[in-house]
């Protein structure tokens, strides 16, 4: 068992082990001792690291100020390109209708001509739009049908697909043959291409849209005619789209940071009691690859304690709209390229302190940025991405109020038998501090079934360092001396005990209150024990 848990506990327990009188064994027959002994048990030195090690259940930093800092890290979200601006497969389907019906009155075949557009939303993402795109990858699979008893010749173009070589047009085919009442189908391979989605056939704007040109004849044969509402249609099937970079525009796009409950790394030292942070710290990391920045409210942040209780973040934190940073054009062709941005919450600008004191076990972050091109271009390249971080940093500069650490032990047989050949017990307790830490104690002797056999009375075995107004210890080591008694009734009440029950509360210099005269924690701060024991034994050659 660790000392700094609870240093009487070490001292009874040394004193137990210390009188094992198994070395008597063969060479004393039929002797009784009855009388008293006194054994100095030894020096302890504790450090800071294992007393905030044993409240924290986890570990800690030391800053450039050999200041001791505890922290815990958790990631919130990743969004990537396909969250903000993928591209489904998808299928659709457009048709061109013959609306009036056309008659060839002659005797010989009649060619009738024209142009039909095919318009598609391609990129249905809501609050963003795109208008041109470099494509990496993807197909468009093309089906022409007809239900028109005539044969077509026809051309079909890509007027919105620009060669990334030479800046032409495709001419997906040119003279093709469309039998009456058939059909034909043909490939894009997009990765040759770049996409322009802002424009449509006319010129007007438009964005997420392609379009491709139909030409056709119609070879109407000798006193025929094509009725009214027979049609050609064109089915455009997209896969596996994919993309080095996109460009245009975002209004007020939503994405949910994150939208449930943490759970906090640090939640050992939290629930000790009331400990207040005066310094408290918690950074929200932003790295953004996308090509415009964002903005983030903070008004729906709160933390829950174990009985599902709520206490919301307030400040001027919460009222400011906060910015996260995306990189620029400039960066479009560097390879990771970042924009970094960090808010955070402090005592300053925050309730903070208080929300730790409430003994949080879960925070809730309802956060979602907001995503809108105030100018120039919205940009976003295939390896782009939002994270999301939260970094709790606690520096201990706190103050430390009735804080408590509990705990029970299991009794071995050893030492049960030693407590029943003992007749008194004295434990001295002698400690240096030069700790901002103060202590007091409470032993409870636990039967098997946990019924409380003896309860010592609450003992101060720790008188706190002195600090300055700032929180640094002032003086030298401050000296505590504390005796424990069990006497002879005492010892009759705790010799079936099978278990040992501590609880010790501390208290930081001065702490008048949950939230005054914070104390500085260091690296260097330590105590140091001296353990004695006087007893009251009997042995005889039955122990």
């Amino acid at each position: 068992m660790k000392p700094y848990k609870l240093f009487v506990l070490l001292a009874i327990s040394l004193f137990f082990y210390q009188c094992d009188t198994s070395y008597f064994d063969g060479e004393l027959n039929g002797v009784k001792f009855d009388g008293k002994v006194a054994i100095p048990l030894g020096e302890i030195n504790v450090t800071l690291d294992e007393v905030l090690k044993e409240l924290s259940g986890g570990s800690f930093d030391i800053n450039e100020d050999d200041l001791i800092t505890m922290e815990t890290f958790d990631t919130l979200v990743s969004i990537n390109s396909n969250d903000l601006a993928g591209f489904p497969n998808q299928s659709i389907n457009k048709d061109f209708i013959i609306s009036t019906a056309i008659v060839n009155p002659f005797s010989s075949e009649i060619t009738v001509t024209g142009s039909s557009f095919f318009n598609f939303k391609v990129h249905n993402v809501n609050n963003i739009y795109l208008d041109s795109i470099r494509f990496s990858n993807g197909r468009l699979n093309l089906k022409l049908s007809s239900n028109i008893n005539s044969t077509i010749v026809f051309t079909i173009s890509a007027p919105f697909l620009k060669n990334k070589t030479n800046g032409t047009i495709p001419i997906i085919a040119s003279q093709g043959v469309l039998s009456p009442n058939s059909s034909t189908s043909f490939v894009v391979d997009l990765s040759n291409y770049n996409g322009y989605f802002h424009l449509d056939e006319n010129g007007n704007k438009v964005t997420n849209t392609i379009y491709f040109k139909l030409d056709y004849s119609i070879i109407i044969d000798s006193h025929s005619s094509v009725p009214a509402g027979r049609k050609l249609s064109l089915a455009l099937d997209a896969n596996n789209i994919s993309y080095d970079n996109a460009f245009g525009t975002i209004v007020n796009k939503e994405v949910v940071i994150n939208s449930q409950k943490v759970e906090l790394s640090l939640t050992e030292i939290l629930r000790r009691g009331d400990i207040y942070f005066a310094e408290p710290k918690i950074d929200l990391i932003f790295n953004n690859s996308i090509g415009t920045n964002a903005t983030v409210l903070l008004d729906r942040v709160k933390v829950f304690n174990k009985e599902n209780q709520s206490l919301p973040l307030k400040g001027s934190i919460v009222q400011e709209t906060q910015t996260i940073s995306g990189i620029n054009i400039s960066q479009l062709n560097t390879a990771n390229a970042s924009a970094n941005s960090v808010i955070s919450i402090n005592s300053t600008n925050s309730n903070v302190s208080n929300l730790l004191l409430f003994k949080p076990t879960e925070l809730f972050f309802d956060i979602r940025a907001n995503l809108t091109t105030l100018s120039g271009e919205f940009f976003i390249k295939n390896d782009s991405k939002l994270d999301a971080f939260m970094r709790v940093t606690l520096p201990a500069y706190a103050t430390l109020y009735n804080t408590e650490v509990r705990d029970t032990i299991k009794l071995n047989d050893n030492v049960t038998n030693q407590i029943r050949n003992t007749k008194s017990l004295l434990l001295n307790i002698d400690i240096n501090n030069r700790l901002p830490l103060g202590g007091s104690f409470v032993l409870t002797f636990l039967s098997e079934t946990n019924e409380s056999l003896y309860t010592t009375d609450s003992q101060t075995f720790l008188n706190a360092a002195a600090i300055s107004s700032d929180g640094i210890t002032t003086s030298g080591s401050v000296l505590s001396q504390t005796d424990i008694v069990f006497n002879t009734e005492n010892i009759e009440q705790i010799k079936n005990a099978s278990k040992l029950e501590y609880v010790v509360i501390l208290n930081s210099t001065n702490a008048q209150s949950t939230t005054g005269n914070p104390v500085r924690f260091f690296r260097d701060q330590d105590l140091t024990i001296k353990l004695n024991v006087e007893a009251e034994t009997a042995i005889d050659e039955d122990f």
